[in-house]
Protein backbone atom coordinates (compact mmCIF):
# COMPACT_ATOMS: atom_id res chain seq x y z
CA UNK A 1 0.00 0.00 0.00
CA UNK A 2 1.30 3.73 -0.83
CA UNK A 3 2.26 6.02 1.94
CA UNK A 4 0.46 9.54 1.99
CA UNK A 5 1.62 12.29 3.99
CA UNK A 6 -0.30 15.30 2.40
CA UNK A 7 -3.45 14.63 0.44
CA UNK A 8 -4.20 18.51 -1.74
CA UNK A 9 -7.87 19.19 -2.38
CA UNK A 10 -8.11 21.01 -6.51
CA UNK A 11 -11.87 22.13 -7.35
CA UNK A 12 -12.59 20.17 -10.65
CA UNK A 13 -14.17 23.09 -12.37
CA UNK A 14 -11.26 25.12 -11.85
CA UNK A 15 -9.03 24.71 -15.36
CA UNK A 16 -6.31 26.84 -14.12
CA UNK A 17 -6.23 25.29 -10.38
CA UNK A 18 -6.05 21.93 -12.33
CA UNK A 19 -2.98 22.71 -13.91
CA UNK A 20 -1.28 22.69 -10.76
CA UNK A 21 -1.36 19.60 -10.74
CA UNK A 22 1.92 19.70 -13.11
CA UNK A 23 4.00 22.04 -10.51
CA UNK A 24 2.92 20.84 -7.27
CA UNK A 25 4.15 17.73 -5.37
CA UNK A 26 1.80 16.22 -2.10
CA UNK A 27 1.78 12.52 -1.79
CA UNK A 28 -1.55 12.97 -3.81
CA UNK A 29 -4.17 15.05 -5.33
CA UNK A 30 -7.78 14.49 -4.23
CA UNK A 31 -9.90 16.23 -7.62
CA UNK A 32 -12.94 17.45 -6.16
CA UNK A 33 -16.24 16.67 -7.82
CA UNK A 34 -17.91 17.52 -4.48
CA UNK A 35 -18.60 20.57 -2.16
CA UNK A 36 -16.31 23.01 -3.42
CA UNK A 37 -17.72 22.64 -7.14
CA UNK A 38 -21.58 24.28 -7.88
CA UNK A 39 -24.24 21.86 -9.47
CA UNK A 40 -23.86 23.94 -12.58
CA UNK A 41 -20.59 22.96 -13.10
CA UNK A 42 -20.56 19.28 -12.04
CA UNK A 43 -20.06 18.38 -15.25
CA UNK A 44 -17.76 21.13 -16.32
CA UNK A 45 -15.39 19.55 -13.92
CA UNK A 46 -16.10 15.44 -15.32
CA UNK A 47 -15.27 16.82 -18.28
CA UNK A 48 -12.07 19.31 -16.86
CA UNK A 49 -10.39 15.86 -15.12
CA UNK A 50 -10.73 13.46 -18.20
CA UNK A 51 -8.99 16.12 -20.29
CA UNK A 52 -6.42 16.65 -17.52
CA UNK A 53 -6.40 12.86 -16.83
CA UNK A 54 -5.21 12.29 -20.68
CA UNK A 55 -2.25 14.77 -19.91
CA UNK A 56 -0.75 13.21 -16.27
CA UNK A 57 1.94 11.08 -15.92
CA UNK A 58 0.79 8.23 -13.43
CA UNK A 59 4.02 7.70 -12.35
CA UNK A 60 4.44 11.21 -11.07
CA UNK A 61 1.26 11.84 -9.59
CA UNK A 62 -1.26 9.70 -7.43
CA UNK A 63 -4.90 11.14 -8.08
CA UNK A 64 -8.31 10.38 -5.66
CA UNK A 65 -11.45 11.81 -7.15
CA UNK A 66 -14.05 12.68 -4.57
CA UNK A 67 -17.35 11.58 -5.75
CA UNK A 68 -20.54 13.11 -4.48
CA UNK A 69 -22.26 12.04 -2.22
CA UNK A 70 -23.53 8.59 -2.44
CA UNK A 71 -27.38 10.07 -2.46
CA UNK A 72 -26.70 12.34 -4.93
CA UNK A 73 -27.91 11.94 -9.06
CA UNK A 74 -24.37 12.88 -10.02
CA UNK A 75 -22.32 10.02 -8.10
CA UNK A 76 -22.51 7.50 -11.24
CA UNK A 77 -22.11 9.75 -13.64
CA UNK A 78 -19.15 10.95 -12.08
CA UNK A 79 -17.38 7.33 -11.55
CA UNK A 80 -18.60 7.13 -15.26
CA UNK A 81 -16.42 9.48 -16.36
CA UNK A 82 -13.42 9.47 -14.58
CA UNK A 83 -12.78 6.00 -13.94
CA UNK A 84 -9.54 5.07 -15.31
CA UNK A 85 -5.91 3.63 -15.24
CA UNK A 86 -4.94 7.17 -14.33
CA UNK A 87 -7.16 7.54 -10.91
CA UNK A 88 -5.60 5.95 -8.06
CA UNK A 89 -8.61 5.95 -6.28
CA UNK A 90 -11.55 7.34 -4.91
CA UNK A 91 -12.81 9.41 -1.95
CA UNK A 92 -16.39 8.68 -0.56
CA UNK A 93 -17.79 11.76 1.34
CA UNK A 94 -20.47 11.64 4.40
CA UNK A 95 -19.99 8.04 4.34
CA UNK A 96 -23.02 6.55 6.64
CA UNK A 97 -24.46 3.41 4.84
CA UNK A 98 -22.43 0.25 4.40
CA UNK A 99 -25.28 -0.71 1.93
CA UNK A 100 -24.93 2.26 -0.15
CA UNK A 101 -21.21 1.92 -0.29
CA UNK A 102 -21.41 -1.86 -1.78
CA UNK A 103 -23.74 -0.57 -4.53
CA UNK A 104 -21.07 1.93 -5.70
CA UNK A 105 -17.83 -0.62 -5.43
CA UNK A 106 -20.24 -3.09 -6.84
CA UNK A 107 -20.99 -0.05 -9.85
CA UNK A 108 -16.66 0.63 -9.60
CA UNK A 109 -15.72 -3.19 -10.36
CA UNK A 110 -18.26 -3.05 -13.45
CA UNK A 111 -16.04 0.26 -14.46
CA UNK A 112 -12.90 -1.95 -13.93
CA UNK A 113 -13.99 -4.60 -16.31
CA UNK A 114 -15.95 -2.64 -18.72
CA UNK A 115 -12.70 -0.52 -19.26
CA UNK A 116 -10.09 -3.36 -18.35
CA UNK A 117 -8.41 -1.62 -15.45
CA UNK A 118 -5.66 -4.02 -13.93
CA UNK A 119 -5.45 -2.85 -10.87
CA UNK A 120 -8.53 -2.42 -8.13
CA UNK A 121 -9.03 1.33 -8.04
CA UNK A 122 -9.07 2.28 -4.03
CA UNK A 123 -11.11 4.35 -1.31
CA UNK A 124 -11.18 6.28 1.32
CA UNK A 125 -14.25 6.34 3.42
CA UNK A 126 -14.74 10.25 4.91
CA UNK A 127 -16.57 10.31 8.03
CA UNK A 128 -18.33 13.55 8.59
CA UNK A 129 -20.96 12.51 11.32
CA UNK A 130 -21.80 10.42 14.23
CA UNK A 131 -23.49 8.08 12.34
CA UNK A 132 -20.65 7.36 9.87
CA UNK A 133 -18.61 6.70 12.96
CA UNK A 134 -21.16 4.02 13.96
CA UNK A 135 -21.01 2.39 10.04
CA UNK A 136 -17.37 1.93 10.30
CA UNK A 137 -17.54 -1.36 12.79
CA UNK A 138 -19.13 -2.94 9.67
CA UNK A 139 -16.20 -2.52 7.35
CA UNK A 140 -14.95 -6.00 7.47
CA UNK A 141 -15.08 -7.49 4.25
CA UNK A 142 -14.02 -4.53 2.53
CA UNK A 143 -10.29 -3.66 2.94
CA UNK A 144 -9.35 -5.07 -0.39
CA UNK A 145 -10.90 -1.69 -1.47
CA UNK A 146 -10.75 0.27 1.64
CA UNK A 147 -7.25 2.06 2.17
CA UNK A 148 -7.60 5.17 4.28
CA UNK A 149 -10.43 6.97 6.66
CA UNK A 150 -10.23 10.40 6.30
CA UNK A 151 -12.27 13.29 8.80
CA UNK A 152 -14.23 15.65 8.07
CA UNK A 153 -14.73 18.06 10.75
CA UNK A 154 -16.76 20.33 9.55
CA UNK A 155 -19.81 19.01 8.48
CA UNK A 156 -18.84 16.82 11.47
CA UNK A 157 -19.55 20.07 13.77
CA UNK A 158 -22.75 20.76 12.28
CA UNK A 159 -24.34 17.61 12.38
CA UNK A 160 -23.67 18.18 16.45
CA UNK A 161 -25.22 21.80 16.45
CA UNK A 162 -26.61 24.28 14.60
CA UNK A 163 -24.61 26.59 16.37
CA UNK A 164 -21.29 24.50 16.24
CA UNK A 165 -20.93 25.48 19.73
CA UNK A 166 -18.68 22.28 20.34
CA UNK A 167 -15.97 21.60 22.43
CA UNK A 168 -12.63 20.10 20.75
CA UNK A 169 -13.08 17.26 23.30
CA UNK A 170 -15.95 16.07 20.88
CA UNK A 171 -13.52 16.36 17.59
CA UNK A 172 -10.97 14.78 19.34
CA UNK A 173 -13.61 11.90 20.05
CA UNK A 174 -14.08 11.19 16.60
CA UNK A 175 -10.81 11.14 15.82
CA UNK A 176 -9.62 9.04 18.21
CA UNK A 177 -12.10 6.32 16.82
CA UNK A 178 -11.08 6.74 13.79
CA UNK A 179 -7.67 5.94 14.35
CA UNK A 180 -8.55 3.12 16.67
CA UNK A 181 -10.35 1.84 13.96
CA UNK A 182 -7.62 2.33 10.82
CA UNK A 183 -4.62 1.11 13.22
CA UNK A 184 -6.87 -2.07 13.92
CA UNK A 185 -7.27 -2.99 10.06
CA UNK A 186 -3.86 -1.28 8.58
CA UNK A 187 -5.63 1.49 7.27
CA UNK A 188 -4.10 5.46 7.19
CA UNK A 189 -5.74 7.77 8.98
CA UNK A 190 -6.33 11.37 7.39
CA UNK A 191 -7.08 14.41 9.85
CA UNK A 192 -9.14 16.83 8.62
CA UNK A 193 -8.30 19.99 6.34
CA UNK A 194 -6.73 22.84 8.55
CA UNK A 195 -8.81 25.93 7.59
CA UNK A 196 -6.80 28.70 8.35
CA UNK A 197 -4.02 27.96 5.57
CA UNK A 198 -2.28 31.50 6.10
CA UNK A 199 -1.65 30.29 9.64
CA UNK A 200 1.46 28.43 9.30
CA UNK A 201 2.47 28.28 12.56
CA UNK A 202 -1.59 26.86 13.64
CA UNK A 203 -1.20 24.14 11.03
CA UNK A 204 1.96 22.76 12.68
CA UNK A 205 0.44 22.99 16.27
CA UNK A 206 -2.28 21.04 15.01
CA UNK A 207 0.08 18.77 13.20
CA UNK A 208 2.34 18.05 16.31
CA UNK A 209 -1.00 17.16 18.41
CA UNK A 210 -2.57 14.86 15.77
CA UNK A 211 0.76 13.18 14.90
CA UNK A 212 0.82 12.19 18.90
CA UNK A 213 -2.53 10.97 18.87
CA UNK A 214 -1.53 8.61 15.70
CA UNK A 215 -2.87 10.33 12.81
CA UNK A 216 -0.86 9.34 9.06
CA UNK A 217 -1.84 11.81 6.92
CA UNK A 218 -3.45 15.58 6.39
CA UNK A 219 -5.63 16.58 4.44
CA UNK A 220 -4.61 19.78 2.75
CA UNK A 221 -6.43 23.10 0.75
CA UNK A 222 -3.17 25.27 0.24
CA UNK A 223 -0.34 24.77 -1.38
CA UNK A 224 1.52 26.42 1.50
CA UNK A 225 0.55 23.70 3.20
CA UNK A 226 2.32 20.71 1.80
CA UNK A 227 5.62 20.93 2.91
CA UNK A 228 4.77 21.61 6.66
CA UNK A 229 2.32 17.83 6.27
CA UNK A 230 4.87 16.16 4.42
CA UNK A 231 8.02 17.33 6.85
CA UNK A 232 5.62 16.29 10.10
CA UNK A 233 5.09 13.38 9.10
CA UNK A 234 8.45 12.60 8.32
CA UNK A 235 10.86 10.93 10.59
CA UNK A 236 13.55 13.07 12.17
CA UNK A 237 17.12 12.22 11.55
CA UNK A 238 17.30 11.13 15.22
CA UNK A 239 14.80 8.80 14.70
CA UNK A 240 16.14 7.19 11.55
CA UNK A 241 19.62 7.23 12.89
CA UNK A 242 18.12 5.42 16.14
CA UNK A 243 16.01 2.69 13.85
CA UNK A 244 19.33 1.85 11.91
CA UNK A 245 21.18 1.48 15.74
CA UNK A 246 18.56 -1.11 16.16
CA UNK A 247 17.90 -2.92 13.23
CA UNK A 248 21.56 -3.36 13.34
CA UNK A 249 21.18 -5.16 16.28
CA UNK A 250 18.32 -7.12 15.15
CA UNK A 251 19.82 -10.42 15.48
CA UNK A 252 20.99 -9.85 18.99
CA UNK A 253 17.55 -8.72 20.14
CA UNK A 254 15.88 -11.80 18.24
CA UNK A 255 18.17 -14.06 19.82
CA UNK A 256 18.17 -12.71 23.31
CA UNK A 257 15.36 -10.73 23.69
CA UNK A 258 16.44 -7.21 25.35
CA UNK A 259 19.86 -6.31 25.09
CA UNK A 260 21.99 -3.12 25.89
CA UNK A 261 22.96 -0.54 23.16
CA UNK A 262 25.48 2.35 24.45
CA UNK A 263 23.98 2.08 27.91
CA UNK A 264 20.43 1.82 26.76
CA UNK A 265 17.66 -1.43 26.76
CA UNK A 266 16.06 -2.09 23.24
CA UNK A 267 13.97 -5.66 23.06
CA UNK A 268 11.72 -7.08 20.39
CA UNK A 269 9.09 -3.71 20.54
CA UNK A 270 11.85 -1.55 19.89
CA UNK A 271 12.97 -3.80 16.90
CA UNK A 272 9.33 -4.06 15.39
CA UNK A 273 9.44 -0.06 15.84
CA UNK A 274 12.63 0.63 13.93
CA UNK A 275 11.26 -1.93 11.08
CA UNK A 276 8.40 -0.17 11.20
CA UNK A 277 10.12 3.18 10.38
CA UNK A 278 12.58 2.06 8.01
CA UNK A 279 9.35 0.79 5.99
CA UNK A 280 7.91 3.97 6.53
CA UNK A 281 11.17 5.85 5.01
CA UNK A 282 11.53 3.43 1.86
CA UNK A 283 7.89 4.72 0.93
CA UNK A 284 8.44 8.50 1.39
CA UNK A 285 12.10 9.12 0.37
Amino acid sequence: MKYFRSLLFIPADREKMLDKVDLLFPDAFILDLEDSVSDKNKELARINITNKLALINVKDKVIFVRLNDLDSEHVYKDICSTASEKVYGYMIPKFESIDKLKKIIDYISKKEKELKIASKIKIILMIESPKGLLELNKLDKLYDRIIAIAFGAEDYLFSLSECQMISNTMLDFARNIIIIHSKANNLLSIDTVYKDYKNSQGLKEELNKIKSMGFSSKLAIHPDQIEIINSSFTPTDEEINRARLIIKYAKDIEENGAISIDGIMYDPPHLKWAKMITEHIEKIL
